[in-house]
């Protein structure tokens, strides 16, 4: 999906030319197709994290101390000083009941190579993400 998303933004944006998409056109997909499933799911908190407001007492993102990074929403904490990478200091949360996380959790199962719950939970946190009850989404 990734891929296919990146051909249509070289297309739009750029030389539709050049056959071979870069690995960094791929992750900007990726960050664009998460970003849109986050404004749908978590309206209310990126229209006041975009405003630059912070999220309501009542939001389910509360106590994750979320903040926008590139378009997307990640979770928040005091590992800004640290000398780990942007995904293991800030994972990117998804909401746990949308088609793009069931992917993101089915690819990462299929890596782990069919492993169970907690290998599969490892792997996706490893990679970057966050899900939001995720140990009720992870389910084989």
């Amino acid at each position: 999906m990734t891929r296919i998303v990146a051909r249509i933004c070289r297309i739009v944006y750029s030389n539709p030319g050049v056959r071979c998409l870069t690995v960094e056109e791929i992750n900007q997909a990726g960050l664009c197709v998460i970003g849109l499933v986050q404004q749908a799911a978590f309206k209310p908190e990126f229209q006041a994290l975009s405003h630059g407001l912070e999220v309501s007492t009542r939001s389910k993102l509360y106590n994750f101390g979320p903040q926008t990074v590139d378009g997307v929403i990640r979770v928040g904490g005091r590992l800004g000083n640290s000398s780990l990478s942007l995904n293991e200091m800030h994972p990117i949360l998804l909401p746990k009941n949308r088609h793009i996380t069931k992917l993101i959790i089915s690819h990462r199962h299929q890596q782990t190579f069919n492993q169970r719950r907690g290998q599969t939970l490892n792997q996706i946190r490893s990679q970057g993400f966050w899900i939001l009850s995720a140990s009720k989404a992870v389910i084989f």
